[in-house]
């Protein structure tokens, strides 16, 4: 494995990866994003992943970056909106969970929605 290693359609972000990986990004770790990166850029470098990885690094930096959520954490995706409805500044994660644990049992989507 070189920084030209090429990313094949059937990449695995394996423990060889990781540990490859480490050893050029000591602080290296995989998240959805570079996976998704691996999955979206077959034909590029290790390298090309090690640049994408530091300038997702610098975006989190900023303080209105926001990660993605990837579809099947309904439950994060729902708490992150809740608390970005401006009604519900003053709520505590409590209610947050209360009006969740209401919603989820429903059966339409999971989606938060303002009232």
């Amino acid at each position: 494995m070189t920084l030209d290693t090429v990313i094949t359609q059937h990449h695995r972000c394996s423990q060889t990866v990781r540990a490859f990986l480490k050893l050029i990004i000591p602080n290296f770790h995989f998240s959805t994003y570079i996976q998704n990166y691996f999955k979206d850029n077959v034909g590029k470098t290790y390298r090309d992943v090690a640049n994408a990885w530091h300038k997702e690094e610098q975006r989190k930096k900023d303080p209105s970056y926001k990660k993605d959520i990837a579809p099947q954490f309904e439950y994060n995706q729902f708490i992150r909106d809740y608390f970005a409805d401006p009604k519900n500044c003053e709520k505590s994660r409590e209610d947050a969970i209360k009006t969740w644990n209401k919603i989820k049992i429903l059966p339409s989507s999971n989606k938060y929605l303002s009232n």
